[in-house]
């Protein structure tokens, strides 16, 4: 569970407390993308972010939850990136998921000709929230772990289904974090350049995990239904 909690700072080990984060944080991404799923309509709001990040840091950080109060003195580790000021934060937030609800999921089957074009609007959205959720940096701490856990949720309702193998994205991210913040420093300099947003590093990144993830996983499904078909002939 390590990219569900994995540090800002530094990829060290986790506390308790904060394994304890990761597994709720886990349960709670698996129980909005089912309701969406069910529903078929997911609205992204602030708030959502905010839930994410107070399961993600509760009793690491006092602010756990709350959008920070002060402008940050220095860049974010691993990144030259230099956030926004405070005041700003709550419309860039804002602004962030009125660009991704723009793109809504089209809750396609698996037989449906244009699930291949769901999917690549699912790792668009998706790695559009990772990158710009660490761009505005709106917390204290803990920004990457609540990015990646956004990420993974948009991916798993545009994509149609909530994957439960291990390790999950947010985990595969954290295992080439270094290529992670390359992806992530090439989008903030496209965007820093000319406001634009160029992402094709990092979807191809999160891409690269997500179908690793789901190939693992389907290995898996045909492992079990093969013993159990062993059995049954037994």
């Amino acid at each position: 569970m390590v990219g569900w909690g994995g540090s800002d700072h530094s990829p060290g080990l986790l506390t308790e407390q904060e394994v304890e984060n990761s597994l709720r944080l886990t349960d709670l991404v698996a129980r909005e993308a089912r309701a969406a799923l069910k529903a078929r309509k997911f609205v992204l709001e602030p708030d959502l972010i905010l839930r994410m990040h107070f399961t993600a840091m509760t009793k690491v950080i006092e602010t756990a939850g709350s959008i920070r109060k002060v402008d940050r003195p220095k860049p974010i580790f691993g990144s030259k990136h230099q956030p926004p000021a405070y005041k700003e934060v709550e419309d860039h937030l804002r602004g962030m998921c009125a660009y991704i609800n723009a793109s809504p999921p089209t809750f396609p089957g698996d037989d449906d000709p244009e699930l291949r074009q769901a999917l690549d609007r699912g790792i668009h959205v998706a790695s559009y929230a990772i990158w710009r959720l660490n761009w505005i940096h709106p917390f204290d701490d803990g920004n990457g772990r609540t990015s990646r856990a956004l990420g993974y949720l948009l991916l798993s309702i545009h994509s149609g289904m909530f994957d439960t193998a291990s390790p999950a994205l947010p985990d595969r991210i954290c295992r080439e974090r270094l290529k992670f913040y390359r992806c992530l420093e090439a989008a903030d300099s496209a965007y820093k350049k000319k406001k634009r947003i160029r992402l094709q590093q990092l979807e191809n990144f999160v891409k690269k995990h997500y179908q690793a993830q789901l190939r693992e996983s389907l290995e898996r499904t045909t492992e079990r239904t093969s013993r159990t078909s062993l059995l049954a002939i037994d």
